[in-house]
């Protein structure tokens, strides 16, 4: 090994053991301090923390078919991260402090993958050496984005595929011939759909901009060429001879009158009848129109393999196939539509390109870096890069194209939110490390040699130990979420576990509404797949609501019955519940007659009331 390789080996280690120490530093901050992550009963966090420990329980008791189970019933998310977070509770313990692992293992990978990427954007070494330390040094030192990766939430891991994929594209580029390095990519992909697939969305269709970018007129001619050889008319009629093809477009068309009716029931016969929204529709229509194409592909298989060629083929089978499939089970064509499109998002949410660059630009100031004056550094040195980006390799192209699609599509989308940042904000510090070397170039361009590499070494030390030294200090977004006095999620499970040793059957009546908050606490508890009873109530008076409970209550099965009142702390507007309702849930405990009453704990620094029910038979026996 060559003496620049070696050096070149040691400034990655360098960047790897910086990053690892910063992620063990955050995981000891949040395993001591747990309660700080858990607030504000994020429901995302807490549907990704059951799912997972779901998973770890299956593994642990060798239990496959609930392993399946679990799986299946992750429908509005995707099953990777469930799949990593579960292995590691499985061999660690389940333990919600281990929670954060998966966020900070994308963390690290972030991190080295902007350094590794950056490096690429210059053919000299020390300016690619420049450029990564520039860009690792913004990336560390991100408040918002450390403290999105420090979370049990889907954004660390996230960000760390999507930086795989680009620098997987790189090289690939590097061997356009190289099936190898194109199916690691396709894998990579792979597994960014399993894990955020408006992600994967964004890094595709950035990576087939740049791919295209590098040859625009021979693809263009290979368009043309593909378009002359399809006879439109002959296919229209085979077409329409073809069953699965018929019974595809009539699934389809009834998915779009399904939708365009919308949730009112459609009167059938003298019947009610409601398929709104069409999820088992679209994937029946789906399933249809994948078998129709799997039996072309297995009757023209050689001939597709030679047009495709070593990259079509390793996208088609290492990315498509497996795409294809995981979309034929129930609901999920459905659920990605849904998140590839401005159906995620709220009624009060709507286009407001100017309003989302506003935010966007205040959030990316004063969240994603540690002060203004680093903010205005980033974008300053990237605008350098982006001005003088003939200077770059063509290896600019791919982290410009991530960059640029998904600045718009944030933008644009009607629902706004700081996290959405965090899946490709690391190419904006990828290009300040290239501007770095373009400015530093520029100033130092009279001096001799030997000053200009002094100077520049000064200048990027200065600004690597800058912005780590205002990552550790105690105005940082970590610190600061640590200090916050609001109360934790946890206080209120520890309020009502004790009374469930030993119980297997819950149920819980909340002024909030239904959550899985309780269930992954009381299944933590007895490290068991207990069973938690969640019963949805429809929004109505009073009365409505008490005769609802009631009902419930006379035939629930549990052992238990939890009631939280925290209703002025925690309103759950999408279930439209309020006081009035939260009195009929009250009034109808105190009038049944089957569960009494066996505790009663105040919270006061969470403003709420737990009380535990007991059936009369087990009463004093809590």
């Amino acid at each position: 090994m060559s003496r620049e390789s070696l050096l070149d080996l040691a400034m990655t280690a360098i960047v790897v053991l910086v990053a690892v120490a910063f992620a063990l530093w955050m995981f000891a901050a949040y395993f001591h301090h747990p309660g700080t992550v858990w607030r504000d009963l994020e429901e995302d966090r807490t549907a990704h923390y059951m799912f997972g420990l779901d998973v770890a329980l299956a593994l642990r008791t060798l239990n496959p078919l609930a392993f399946l189970a679990t799986l299946e019933q992750i429908r509005g998310w995707v099953p990777l991260n469930p799949l990593v977070l579960g292995t590691i509770l499985a061999i660690g313990g389940i333990d919600h402090r281990l929670g954060i692992l998966p966020g900070l293992i994308g963390w690290v990978m972030t991190i080295v993958l902007t350094w590794l990427i950056a490096r690429k954007l210059f053919v000299d070494r020390r300016d690619g050496a420049v450029a990564g330390a520039v860009a690792a040094a913004f990336a560390i030192a991100s408040p918002a984005f450390r403290a999105i990766s420090a979370d049990v939430m889907l954004e660390g891991l996230g960000a760390g595929l999507t930086a795989l994929a680009l620098w997987l594209y790189l090289r690939a580029c590097e061997a356009p011939h190289a099936y190898p390095r194109w199916r690691a990519l396709a894998i990579a992909l792979t597994l960014l759909f399993l894990q955020k697939q408006n992600y994967w969305l964004l890094t595709v269709v950035a990576l087939v901009l740049a791919f295209v970018g590098t040859a625009p007129r021979d693809w263009l001619a290979w368009a043309r060429d593909l378009a002359a050889g399809i006879d439109i008319r002959r296919a229209i009629r085979h077409g329409l001879k073809d069953p699965l093809l018929l019974a595809a477009a009539a699934t389809g068309l009834a998915v779009v009158v399904i939708t365009l009716h919308g949730p009112r029931p459609l009167e059938m016969f003298g019947r009610s009848l409601s398929a709104y929204p069409p999820r088992n529709p679209l994937t029946v229509a789906w399933a249809l129109l994948f078998v129709r194409l799997a039996i072309a592909w297995y009757r023209h298989r050689a001939a597709f393999d030679a047009r495709m060629g070593p990259i079509g083929r390793a996208m088609f089978y290492w990315q498509a196939v497996p795409i294809g499939v995981f979309l034929l089970l129930p609901q999920r064509l459905q659920f990605f539509l849904m998140y590839v499109s401005t159906a995620n998002s709220f009624p009060d949410q709507h286009f407001d390109p100017w309003l989302g660059a506003r935010r966007y630009a205040l959030w990316l100031a004063e969240e994603y870096h540690v002060g203004l004056w680093s903010a205005a550094l980033a974008v300053l040195l990237a605008a350098a890069a982006l001005w003088r980006l003939h200077r770059l390799t063509p290896a600019a192209r791919g982290p410009l194209m991530l960059l640029t699609v998904s600045a718009a599509a944030v933008v644009l989308h009607p629902n706004m939110n700081t996290r959405y940042l965090a899946s490709w904000i690391f190419t904006l510090w990828i290009f300040s490390g290239a501007g770095a070397v373009i400015v530093l170039h520029r100033l130092t361009a009279r001096l001799s040699l030997r000053a200009g590499a002094l100077a520049t070494g000064t200048a990027v030390l200065a600004l690597v130990a800058g912005h780590l030294a205002a990552a550790l200090s105690p105005g940082d977004a970590l610190a600061r979420r640590t200090a916050s006095r609001m109360p934790s999620d946890l206080e209120l499970a520890a309020a009502y576990l004790p009374a469930l040793d030993g119980i297997k059957t819950v149920g819980f009546l909340m002024s909030f509404g239904p959550h899985f908050f309780t269930t992954w606490t009381v299944r933590e508890r007895c490290r068991c797949r207990a069973t938690v009873d969640l019963p949805i109530f429809p929004v109505a008076s009073v009365d409505g609501v008490r005769q609802a409970i009631e009902e419930w209550v006379s035939r629930t099965p549990v052992q238990r019955i939890v009631v939280i009142d925290a209703f002025d702390e925690h309103e759950r507007l999408e279930f439209g519940w309020t006081r009035f309702q939260t009195v009929g849930m009250l009034q109808a405990m105190e009038r049944q007659q089957r569960f009494a009453r066996v505790a009663t704990i105040w919270i006061p620094s969470y403003l709420a009331e737990v009380s535990i029910w007991s059936p009369r038979a087990a009463e004093g026996k809590p």
